[in-house]
């Protein structure tokens, strides 16, 4: 199979072992020459496929198969794939049995080019500025142009960043994936992705907890701000209305002065607001303030007032005229 680590996995490598099938990841571009299904089995079994098509004529110019019966038709064809094909295939991959003059020499291509330096040869230097190469031509070095030419065949300059790395999941040399190391080291991997995904949601769990208490204490220094307001929203509600009283009436006069029918108290420009006040004689004793407006009399206790006035004589309110 390809040798890609993203190919592998734990629940793979379990399955194929309790079934006893070896798992081989083949070297990197040697699958035109190692992997089965390339070697004797996908050609046989795109013929059979077309076969198939033609017989039932599917297969005809301009006309194309749909997903819909692809299906149906590879699995006519895997049907007609015998398992002596599957065995040759593996026997001309030199897989198994085992056998390395199944691969042919003419295959394997040697360099043609010799690109190492001899010893005594000075490294090959750029700048790191602008990967321009410092001193002689490095394909004159290497015997790769005639010294001649050396002014005119020059290799484009190095690039200045770094080349970047492959991929650590890219395995170029053959392994078998279902041994005893890969497995472990797959559980141990399995292992520790477990721990760090509790460690995740740990820390999420206590980023939230946070959260929550941030917003709860926001909360309620958002509520105590607002009852701050409110209280001085109505203090500076009360202030205005004392103001606009004081404005309308002026300031309450002694507390004595109260008038005992309507319990409106006296302000001291009630004289130039035109209020009359009026006192009993018996103020000292009087069972209510002693002091009244003259507009929340009686008719007959104003007369009477006005009489008391007109001859000097003593006005007793009604509370105290009782007795």
């Amino acid at each position: 199979m390809n040798n890609h680590d993203s190919h592998i996995s734990l629940p793979l490598i379990q399955a194929a072992r309790a079934n006893d099938i070896v798992l081989i990841g083949l070297p990197s571009h040697t699958t035109h020459l190692l992997q089965p299904l390339d070697v004797h089995i996908n050609g046989p079994l795109k013929q059979k496929v077309s076969k198939i098509c033609n017989n039932l004529g599917f297969l005809r110019p301009g006309v194309a198969i749909s997903k819909a019966k692809l299906p149906v038709i590879i699995s006519h064809a895997f049907d007609q794939t015998s398992p002596s094909s599957i065995k040759e295939a593996f026997r001309l991959s030199g897989i198994f049995p085992v056998d390395r003059k199944q691969i042919p020499d003419a295959e394997l291509v040697p360099p043609t080019i010799d690109v190492s330096l001899p010893q005594d040869t000075e490294p090959i230097r750029s700048c790191h500025a602008c990967g321009s190469f410092i001193g002689d031509n490095p394909l004159v070095k290497r015997g790769l142009v005639q010294r001649h030419l050396w002014d005119i065949l020059v290799p484009p300059p190095m690039p200045a960043a770094p080349i970047k790395k492959p991929s650590a999941k890219i395995v170029a040399t053959g392994r078998v994936i279902s041994s005893d190391d890969i497995l472990e080291s797959l559980k141990a991997n399995e292992t520790e992705a477990a721990e760090r995904k509790v460690a995740a949601e740990t820390r999420a769990k206590e980023r939230e907890e946070k959260r929550k208490q941030r917003l709860d204490h926001e909360a309620e220094r958002l509520s105590k701000r607002q009852r701050r307001e409110h209280e001085k929203m109505e203090k500076d509600l009360e202030r205005e209305n004392l103001r606009r009283e004081r404005q309308t009436f002026g300031r309450l006069a002694d507390k004595k002065y109260t008038c005992g029918l309507c319990g409106i108290r006296a302000r001291v420009n009630d004289e130039k607001e035109g209020v009359e006040w009026y006192g009993c004689d018996r103020a000292e004793d009087c069972k209510r303030s002693g002091w009244y407006h003259f507009s929340c009399l009686s008719e007959s206790e104003q007369m009477s007032l006005q009489e008391s006035l007109d001859t000097g004589s003593e006005w007793v309110c009604l509370f105290c005229s009782e007795e």
